[in-house]
């Protein structure tokens, strides 16, 4: 079928190719779309019929020339850039084939399991953390590690984007077995109880309710070395939301690799930063403290599993140093690319040949 599309792409005039393309595959892709264009009425406070559905056309698109997702289209500003300033920046779509590349399906899914990542990483977390399921004996280690963590966190097992992430206080909890069922019956895959991080009091100003974490990504090349992308950010909470994560209102911040400080802030509705909006603490030219440190941890976090030859690392600065959060073997470009509005192209050209990878 890929070759198909191919064939006719080339062959037919891109209106009518368009329109066949619609016809195959509206339904499959209509959802997203559909978003993108509430979006678009939202933010641009219209609701003229011609307007949006020039901006469907625009989305379509770019989505069949440039391999550009809705989303993508609002957080980069597509309908503002030269043809050379799209080619700029690297859409899910092509970074998605070089995460594939890099990291085999058995290794990939290790990172989405987050107590298989304890697993292996469990010296670098620092905390106590339990992996729940419907086995008495994990309910059993549950409960158990209740009686030592009064309130903790809970996470799904194969959760994203802070999706599920709640607090639990048991302090005034008389049933605990109770609780514990039917935490069981609302994660039907099961969930991950984790001790609360203690983050540094410098990190938690900005927003206490979240544990506001950096994202550094390593590549392992095909010589062997760990190679760190230039591209880190720190994300904080907002609106009192115990997650960090972008796509639950969270604010992004480009870091400076080289000096750990940050240059730029944004969220998913793009709207831009200089204070945090609930703590009213600068955070344009904030220096991440212990910057050179947070970059060697990481490279220890990737020597763990050589294997996993892409992955952005969440991590968190505690009174005691930096801690693991969590393991993504498929770290959005995203968070390289917004905060800033520039493109990621030429050093993923670079990272690519490093890698051998030719795709």
């Amino acid at each position: 079928m890929k070759i198909l599309y191919i064939i006719v792409s080339k062959v037919l005039p891109r209106t009518i190719y368009e329109r066949l393309w619609r016809r195959m595959n509206w339904k499959k892709y209509a959802s997203r779309f559909d978003d993108a264009i509430k979006h678009f009425v939202v933010e641009k406070g219209t609701t003229n019929p011609t307007e949006v559905s020039q901006i469907r056309n625009m989305l379509v698109k770019a989505f069949i020339k440039d391999n550009w997702y809705p989303d993508e289209f609002f957080f980069y500003n597509y309908d503002r850039l030269s043809r050379k300033g799209i080619h700029d920046f690297v859409p899910h779509r092509e970074a998605s084939k070089f995460w594939k590349y890099q990291n085999s399906q058995d290794v990939y899914l290790l990172t989405c399991d987050k107590g298989r990542t304890y697993q292996h990483f469990n010296l670098f977390f620092n905390r106590d953390l339990v992996s729940v399921n419907n086995e008495p004996k994990s309910k059993e280690l549950f409960l158990d590690f209740i009686s030592k963590h009064s309130r903790f966190i809970i996470k799904p097992t194969f959760g994203n984007y802070g999706n599920g992430v709640k607090v639990i206080d048991t302090i005034n909890e008389n049933r605990i077995e109770e609780l514990a069922d039917g935490l069981l019956d609302t994660y039907k895959e099961g969930f991950v109880a984790e001790e609360l991080i203690s983050q540094c009091d410098e990190l938690a100003s900005f927003h206490p309710s979240s544990v506001n974490t950096v994202r550094l990504t390593t590549v392992r090349l095909d010589n062997g070395e760990v190679y760190i992308i230039h591209r880190p950010f720190i994300r904080f909470g907002q609106g009192g939301r115990v997650v960090d994560n972008g796509g639950n209102g969270g604010i992004i911040g480009g870091i400076d690799n080289e000096t750990g400080i940050i240059y730029a802030a944004i969220d998913e509705k793009m709207n831009h930063y200089i204070v945090h909006p609930d703590s009213g603490k600068t955070i344009l030219g904030y220096r991440i403290p212990h910057w050179a440190e947070a970059k060697a941890f990481v490279i220890k976090l990737a020597d763990v599993i050589p294997e996993l030859r892409y992955c952005g690392w969440d991590i968190a600065l505690t009174d005691d140093g930096w801690v693991m959060v969590e393991a993504n073997g498929k770290g959005l470009f995203i968070g390289f690319q917004m905060p800033s509005q520039e493109g990621f192209r030429d050093e993923f050209e670079e990272i690519k040949k490093m890698c051998g990878y030719k795709g």
